[in-house]
């Protein structure tokens, strides 16, 4: 009986192994599949296909972010849009840094990375990557923080509008590494080949976006309207 049960149990692992091993299989064939398409298919159709789902994370749903907070936050009087539109030259340049130029390098690197078939650097590029990305973000925290208001106050910023305008980027600028961190790892996926996943994600966030600034910012039933910075 006992060498019926160990039989039995030796043909359940090599059975589980034996499916295991066909798993990795067929997830390294697909990971395989895209790789050769990147390497080895047409330059201009292999093009064609990575394009739009970028040009819909990093051109349409920026623009469409900026467009939607300042017609909300312009309802809410000149003040709080002036102030809002003294933020956004820095949020822009922090958006353009994480996303375009460390993004891009991170993006390239992993890409390559993994072309190579280095996966055990193409993990430490994303952890080295992340550690990059929390030093900027506590470079951006720590001056636009500390400096925010003389900052303002020379592009002009005075009473109402310098106060949103402070309240807006102390909230913003608070949570940078949040950002940073999101940036850096939407750019891990492009460079991984998924941009598709990215752009879909990113439009499901924004719809998210468009539902709850409204919301927070106006109020609903119960729930009180809120300043300029839930936006």
């Amino acid at each position: 009986m006992s060498k019926r049960c160990s039989s039995s149990i030796k043909a359940r692992s090599v059975h589980g192994s034996i499916a295991r091993t066909v798993s990795e299989k067929r997830a390294e064939s697909a990971g395989a599949s895209r790789t050769r398409l990147l390497l080895e298919g047409p330059i201009v159709p292999t093009l064609l296909r990575l394009a739009p789902p970028n040009v819909v994370v990093n051109v349409v749903l920026i623009a469409s972010t900026a467009s939607i907070d300042a017609h909300f936050v312009g309802k809410l009087g000149p003040p709080a849009l002036a102030g809002l539109s003294l933020v956004f030259p820095l949020i822009m340049l922090m958006q353009q840094i994480a996303n375009s130029s460390m993004g891009g390098s991170v993006a390239a690197a992993v890409a390559r990375a993994i072309g190579a078939g280095r996966h055990a650097d193409a993990s430490a590029l994303v952890v080295h990557g992340v550690i990059v990305a929390a030093g900027m973000a506590a470079v951006f925290s720590s001056v636009l923080l500390t400096g925010g208001p003389v900052l303002y106050a020379w592009m002009g910023g005075t009473g109402e509008t310098r106060a949103a305008a402070l309240e807006y980027s102390n909230t913003v600028f608070a949570g940078a590494a949040v950002y940073w961190l999101l940036s850096t790892l939407t750019s891990v996926v492009r460079g991984v080949g998924q941009a598709t996943v990215l752009a879909v994600v990113y439009l499901a966030s924004q719809v998210l976006h468009i539902l709850l600034v409204p919301t927070l910012m106006f109020g609903v039933g119960p729930l009180p309207p809120a300043s300029p910075v839930p936006a």
